[in-house]
């Protein structure tokens, strides 16, 4: 226990020195990964740091909530994405769509906002749309 706290710290730092330092620009959508060894060993330090991070957390509702409804959000991004670029090109008539990091994580929420009264809507009306069963006498 009182040592976790200074494995979870030699992992960050591990992680982060390799992912700041060490790695070329990565792009996935291009397959570029730069040093592919170091790309994996960094990817497997970051997944042990993090759930570690999330072991010491009990609660969390909104990974709780994601968790629940990936289904719908795995369906649904797209088209979610969609209506903010119409209205991005609507209203700014922009038709360059390079986000930066920061504008692409307020693009993450403004889609989980807008999904929001579907997915409720799914879990109440259609469950089987979130791979669940409305009610259990149905399945006999």
């Amino acid at each position: 226990m009182k040592y976790e706290i200074a494995y979870l710290l030699v992992l960050f730092l591990i992680h982060l020195f390799i992912s700041l330092n060490i790695f070329d620009k990565v792009d996935m959508y291009r397959s570029i990964y730069g040093n592919e060894l170091l790309f994996l060993v960094n990817a497997g330090i970051g997944i042990c740091f993090w759930v570690l991070i999330f072991k010491r957390i009990k609660k969390f509702f909104l990974l709780g909530f994601l968790g629940k409804n990936t289904i719908p959000i795995l369906a649904m991004h797209t088209r979610s994405l969609t209506v903010i670029k119409f209205i991005l090109l609507v209203f700014y008539a922009s038709k360059s769509f390079e986000f930066s990091e920061v504008e692409k994580i307020i693009l993450i929420f403004l889609q989980i906002i807008i999904m929001y009264p579907i997915i409720i809507f799914i879990n109440k009306k259609t469950p089987i749309l979130n791979g669940k069963i409305k009610d259990l006498e149905a399945r006999d």
